[in-house]
């Protein structure tokens, strides 16, 4: 046993809780339909509708194409964005908008899906160590997951494109910082095309792609917390390397172990407490 599971286990003894519960593991079906995955690097094409109070609204929107098939039902999206700000204060994003559009010769064309989606899964997305630097030489960078509440189903083979945009303003100011769509390590042509601040929202290409994932979950989980690498990273099952990982959140107080508000709604807080663990271990014991 390693010394990080005996830790744990001492800390669940503690919390008077069975070791039995060690033993549950549950896995949920999945498909990855496409990726496109991000550089090793800070910041990204700004895609964002500041909604505080004075703030620039919606402000950006940046949009990158992929090759559907007929059949995708397209429920789990994930990708990587950043603040332009030192990465010790990020700014406040509430939610994320995400939309599909059609083709039109190599350009986003009717918007066929648009969805807020205001729960969100958020860890540091770094690939590899050392970390960028400080602003203004780095950014705030993480790694995102949604599950969307309603599927974008692909009815024929043709190219699509997807939007992010970051909701910004929870509890900012009208200083809030962008947010960024980080990058592609590769481009499938056409490349991505951005609106930047104009009335008429007219795409325009920007010479790179951005980073994302799309895939079918069959059902989003909350207990579904890390894979195994330590990274917080999602993989529609959950097992033991959920329970370690959410443990050691919810020791720490880490906001990302925040799930529940007493009311088992999976209503967040904002804060760490008791609710959060109970909530979390109910969802464990029954694999989701």
């Amino acid at each position: 046993m390693s010394t990080r599971v005996a830790r744990i286990m001492t800390f669940v003894g503690m919390l008077g809780i069975g070791t039995a519960i060690f033993g549950g593991a549950a896995t949920a079906n999945g498909e990855e339909y496409y990726r496109q995955a991000p550089t090793n690097g800070g910041g990204g094409r700004s895609s964002q509708d500041a909604r505080n109070p004075g703030g620039l609204g919606w402000f950006s929107e940046t949009a990158d194409n992929f090759p559907g098939q007929a059949g995708w039902n397209i429920n789990h999206v994930e990708f990587w964005g950043g603040y332009v700000s030192d990465p010790a204060t990020p700014g406040h994003t509430t939610g994320f908008t995400i939309r599909f559009y059609s083709d039109n010769n190599g350009h986003p064309g009717e918007r066929v899906y648009e969805q807020d989606v205001m729960t969100f899964h958020e860890t540091q997305y770094y690939l590899s160590a050392p970390l960028p630097p400080t602003w203004p030489n780095g950014y705030a960078g993480y790694h995102y997951e949604v599950e969307l509440p309603t599927a974008f189903t692909i009815g024929a083979d043709a190219q699509y494109w997807i939007s992010v945009v970051a909701i910004l303003g929870r509890g900012g100011t009208a200083n809030e910082p962008q947010w960024g769509w980080v990058q592609a390590i590769a481009t499938n042509q056409p490349p991505a095309e951005q609106w930047f601040f104009s009335a008429t929202h007219a795409f325009a290409p920007v010479g790179i792609d951005e980073s994302f994932v799309l895939s079918h979950v069959e059902h989003g989980c909350v207990a579904d917390f890390d894979d195994g690498s330590g990274t917080g990273t999602r993989d529609g099952g959950v097992t033991i390397d959920d329970l370690l990982y959410y443990l050691v959140l919810y020791g720490e107080g880490d906001v990302r172990a925040d799930i529940d508000d007493g009311t088992g709604t999976g209503t967040h807080d904002g804060g760490v407490t008791i609710d959060d663990l109970l909530f979390f271990l109910a969802h464990y014991e029954a694999g989701c």
